[in-house]
């Protein structure tokens, strides 16, 4: 697991949460009212600056991923044999190092796939959602006309085994706990980095109350051009990232387009930023110092 955020006395199994590194988090002997999370780094969870602490674990372990650089669905080309979303993408990304984000969705039956539109039109060919669909009845289908299917979450933490970080981002349209506890299941005995992200703000209150340990990331974008599909009033809690103050986000992941919006600057000041999603060399470099890492398109031309 990537994230730490140990409270040994508000959560129960507190004892059972992992370090970056993957291994379980432990009390040192002499001084118990630490947690350690590696060998030269305490937290005194009892301390008057806990607020202070607790701040610095987040950027401490938000910047120590392994890599800056994450392939948007994949390092795919999506009328090829690596289309988007697919084993064959992630396997490519993995082998050039370079993180990966991805999509998750629950099928009616409840496995965990990763897909990232709301319907299979686009890249199967079908007007048909994931959610009302079994997982025999995806697998009929093929990605791009590919030979790629849609694979399964656990199929791609076998595939990726830990080799580059995962950003996961959880994709319910209204909210959807059994997406997030069955995610869950696989992802509480994955070992490798991974941290998750949503648009939807009841998916990371729900991490806040369930997985506090997992770093959680609020998506952001101009929410207001979706007036037709979501009531205004919570297009404007989105908008002015309200929810934040609830769901206690470690980081933002942020549309490139909306950088420089005095609100969003705001509102993300403190906060480890992604930025989403660049598809030049030179888009990369214009922003190097404004995103502590950078979710790229396919591979990024100079």
């Amino acid at each position: 697991m990537l994230a730490l955020r140990t409270y040994y006395n508000s959560y129960p199994g507190a004892d059972k949460a992992r370090s970056a590194s993957g291994r379980p988090a432990t009390r040192d002997a002499q001084h118990p009212e630490s947690v350690v999370l590696n060998s030269n780094l305490y937290f005194d969870i009892h301390s008057s600056g806990f607020t202070h602490l607790h701040f610095f674990r987040i950027l401490y372990d938000m910047k120590k991923l392994s890599t800056r650089y994450f392939a948007h669905r994949g390092l795919h080309n999506s009328h090829t044999a690596a289309p988007e979303n697919s084993l064959e993408a992630f396997r490519r990304a993995v082998n050039s190092g370079y993180g990966i984000e991805l999509d998750v969705q629950r099928t009616s039956d409840g496995h965990i796939v990763v897909f990232h539109d709301d319907t299979l039109t686009r890249v199967c060919g079908a007007d048909k959602k994931p959610i009302n669909m079994t997982l025999d009845e995806i697998r009929q289908y093929r990605i791009y006309n590919s030979d790629q299917r849609i694979p399964l979450l656990s199929e791609v933490l076998e595939l990726v085994d830990g080799k580059v970080p995962l950003l996961i981002e959880f994709k319910p349209k209204r909210i959807d706990n059994l997406l997030c506890e069955n995610a869950m299941k696989l992802l509480d005995n994955y070992e490798g980095e991974y941290c998750i992200e949503s648009f939807n703000p009841f998916t990371l209150w729900w991490f806040k109350r369930n997985r506090p340990a997992v770093l959680r990331g609020q998506l952001v974008t101009d929410f207001i051009q979706y007036n037709d599909m979501v009531p205004m009033f919570l297009l404007v809690l989105l908008q002015t990232l309200a929810y934040n103050y609830f769901t206690r986000p470690d980081f933002i992941s942020l549309d490139m387009h909306c950088k420089n919006w005095a609100s969003y600057r705001l509102m993300t000041k403190n906060l480890t930023q992604f930025g989403w999603t660049f598809r030049s060399a030179a888009e990369i470099k214009a922003y190097e110092d404004k995103y502590d890492y950078f979710i790229f398109e396919q591979r990024f031309s100079s």
